[in-house]
């Protein structure tokens, strides 16, 4: 079932990319992105009960504890429905540090050669963290 929802949220997420950047690159960057979230998932040692996707706090609002707040109700949330396990993606791109402060493990990675347009232009590394 959780897989459903990862499409819907990466569907959202695609519509939501699409005011920063144009069109063509959006999609570009997108179809290089999913195969490379593909390849990672494949490499995951173990089945997950859950995927924590589209976990966002504005800039301007981190270092409030929101992120902190939010991340705890996710764990809330999986005990209230008897899951355990629960991997999530995330790249350089993002506050993927966050993750490792919260005890998550690094379960996979990969460098790539996609860009992102708002960003410096540097090459972007992509992760798969988990909690166990």
């Amino acid at each position: 079932e959780h897989r459903n929802w990862n499409v819907i949220m990466r569907s959202i997420w695609l519509k939501m990319k699409q005011f920063f950047t144009p069109q063509e690159e959006v999609a570009q960057n997108w179809e290089g992105e999913e195969q490379i979230l593909q390849t990672l998932e494949e490499k995951l040692p173990k089945n997950y009960d859950a995927e924590l996707n589209l976990f966002v706090v504005s800039p301007e609002f981190r270092g409030y504890g929101i992120g902190s707040k939010l991340y705890r109700q996710f764990e809330i949330y999986l005990k209230k429905q008897h899951l355990k396990s629960f991997f999530l993606h995330t790249d350089t791109g993002c506050a993927y540090k966050f993750y490792e402060h919260k005890g998550l493990k690094r379960k996979a990675m990969k460098k790539s050669s996609c860009f992102y347009a708002i960003k410096d232009h540097k090459p972007v590394t992509f992760f798969i963290y988990g909690n166990v």
